[in-house]
């Protein structure tokens, strides 16, 4: 099993994800998506450790966005609670809240590829 620093790693993913809301509020898709890259080497890391603790314990954070990918990340390894958090995010009236659904419906129809 690799050893991470999970301080570490958990600040570059709430760095990572509340930049990802950033630039999606500003219209700024492309680097958005560049995001996406460091996301998946983030989850790579933390699966491989078993330190999904990780993800959940950033569902309740400030941040949005930090949420959103928090409990997307966690739809593998813990479904019902992962769906649970999308739901309520679904409930904002903001960009995330499109994020969220489109997030459960493709996890839902099983088009949602996580590593």
């Amino acid at each position: 099993m690799e050893t991470i620093n999970i301080e570490k790693i958990k600040n570059e993913f709430v760095e990572i994800a509340s930049q990802h809301l950033l630039f999606t509020l500003e219209g700024d898709y492309k680097n958005a998506n560049k995001l996406q890259a460091k996301f998946l080497k983030i989850y790579g890391k933390v699966n491989k450790s078993h330190r999904q603790d990780l993800f959940e314990n950033l569902l309740d954070h400030g941040n949005e966005g930090v949420r959103l990918w928090a409990a997307t990340a966690l739809l593998k390894t813990n479904p019902a609670v992962a769906v649970s958090s999308l739901k309520e995010l679904m409930n904002l009236h903001t960009i995330t809240a499109m994020d969220a659904k489109m997030t459960l419906d493709l996890w839902e129809k099983g088009e949602l590829e996580l590593m």
